[in-house]
């Protein structure tokens, strides 16, 4: 077990007070480290760790900060932002003139280029198509290019970041 020579700046870890963060300095290391930041918790397997905590709760290491949310770094931010944005994305549906309701997600936006271009040339041409419920229609060339530029729309405004 590692001696305790000082500890100080607890600060509660997570919001369930059982981890606690603070700096501590063990009279083994003292020489070669020095202080160091230390995480502590009430049910670590190690004796030293438990009693850092116990010390800590005591107050014998001052009062022990609140817990407080991690700030998301940029990073972080424009990544959950990416996130959110892809799932609206996934999530898009769009309805025509017909008052049938289409997927509006990118593979379903591929998929309705690719009907469109095999539909060329063919006016009265029609194919089957599965709508957001899962029911079937057919549908031509100009319904499903609707449909496209509908969503691609849709995925224009969740795409542009306000």
């Amino acid at each position: 077990m590692l001696t305790i020579e000082s500890a100080r700046a607890p600060r509660w870890a997570d919001q369930a007070q059982t981890t606690i963060e603070l700096f501590v300095t063990f009279a083994e290391y003292k020489e070669k480290i020095g202080e160091i930041p230390f995480t502590a918790h009430s049910f670590d397997a190690e004796a030293h760790c438990r009693e850092v905590f116990d010390r800590a709760v005591a107050g014998e290491y001052g009062p022990i900060k609140p817990f407080a949310e991690p700030v998301p770094s940029e990073e972080e931010l424009a990544a959950r932002w990416k996130a959110e944005r892809q799932a609206l994305v996934d999530a898009i549906k769009v309805e025509t003139h017909t008052f049938r309701v289409f997927d509006g997600n990118e593979v379903s936006q591929d998929r309705m280029a690719r009907a469109i271009v095999s539909l060329i040339g063919q006016p009265k041409a029609t194919v089957l198509w599965i709508l957001a419920d899962n029911s079937y229609a057919y549908v031509d060339a100009a319904e499903l290019t609707e449909a496209l530029n509908l969503a691609r729309a849709r995925q224009t405004e969740l795409w542009v970041k306000p």
